[in-house]
């Protein structure tokens, strides 16, 4: 079925997309199974026992980051008008921070959907946990999901969109955006924020960690600076941006301070391995594509980081 656009993955039956696998397989054909394979929140999720336990505590993770966030610019979560994008599967963070009073909001071009058997056992665990941690907390709308069986309660609100045109599928404005390794899968990430900075309230955060890796391969983590931008970008496009962008923190903050944003802060929380680094600074030096062959060793150094912005006007 070569002709299957990527846009009809969304609803493309289980059956095709094992026919397809297997015609992949039989015929060598790997590169034309990775255009077809659906985007991660569309896959089936793991039932276990295991992988919900896991996914529970990142989720309570993610939600107590963002509520920790809130906490040190000064605000509570209480009334706050707050926005995830790129949730995945499970929409962890969003309600940690609804059960501290938030009025929450996830969006995603693939918005993940409900699958009983995953989400049911997913939202009670995440309850349970976050009752452990925080017994202050309103754990009700948690329970709620769970019990109601879908996202119809009006625990969170739901935005089915992309982050280029997100402040336009949505009459909701926010006093604070979070995002989790999210903002380096974008399309275009010019847009996007300017979009972000049109959804924020005047004097609104946001709070946003991004993961500058090459996502095919974390052992080595900057191998994708090596591609000229465009063969990259035309491979990452392929698989939904899911290999990650060649974008530096540098290039980020001129990104948000471009949308309408100020920088609060900038804090790198992974930083890449000396040995690598030497290595690879020895390949772009002799690279004659890559756009990042003068790129500072200093540039090159973190892997991943959080940035504080504010939307001043």
């Amino acid at each position: 079925p070569a002709h299957i656009q990527e846009r009809d993955m969304q609803t493309a039956a289980p059956t095709l997309m094992n026919q397809a696998r297997e015609q992949a397989r039989r015929f060598g054909l790997r590169r034309f199974w990775k255009r077809l394979s659906p985007p991660a929140n569309l896959r089936q999720r793991d039932t276990s026992p295991e992988a919900i336990q896991a996914d529970a505590e990142y989720g309570l993770n993610t939600g107590l980051s963002f509520y920790n966030h809130l906490r040190a610019s000064g605000l509570d979560p209480v009334g706050l008008d707050t926005l995830e994008i790129g949730p995945g599967t499970g929409f962890g963070g969003a309600v940690v921070l609804t059960a501290f009073g938030a009025r929450d909001a996830v969006a995603d071009r693939w918005l993940s959907s409900w699958q009983d058997d995953y989400h049911r056992p997913y939202y009670r665990r995440l309850a349970d946990l976050l009752a452990a941690a925080h017994p202050e907390a309103d754990i009700r709308p948690i329970i709620s999901l769970a019990e109601q069986g879908c996202y119809e309660t009006g625990a969170i609100d739901l935005i089915s969109s992309q982050a280029e045109i997100l402040d336009s599928a949505t009459e909701r404005r926010f006093d604070a955006i979070f995002s989790n390794a999210v903002l380096e899968h974008v399309l275009d990430i010019d847009t996007s924020l300017k979009a972000l900075c049109r959804l924020t309230r005047p004097g609104g955060h946001g709070f946003h960690q991004v993961d500058f890796r090459d996502h095919r391969n974390f052992s080595r983590p900057l191998d994708h600076l090596l591609y000229a931008k465009q063969a990259f970008e035309r491979l990452s496009q392929r698989v939904h941006m899911e290999y990650g962008s060649q974008r530096r923190p540098k290039e980020y903050s001129q990104a948000f301070e471009t949308a309408g944003f100020t920088i609060e802060d900038y804090s790198p929380n992974e930083v890449a391995d000396t040995a690598y680094l030497d290595d690879l600074m020895a390949q772009l030096t002799r690279s004659l594509r890559s756009p990042h062959k003068n790129t500072s060793r200093e540039e090159l150094h973190d892997l991943s980081g959080l940035f504080v912005v504010r939307r001043v006007v």
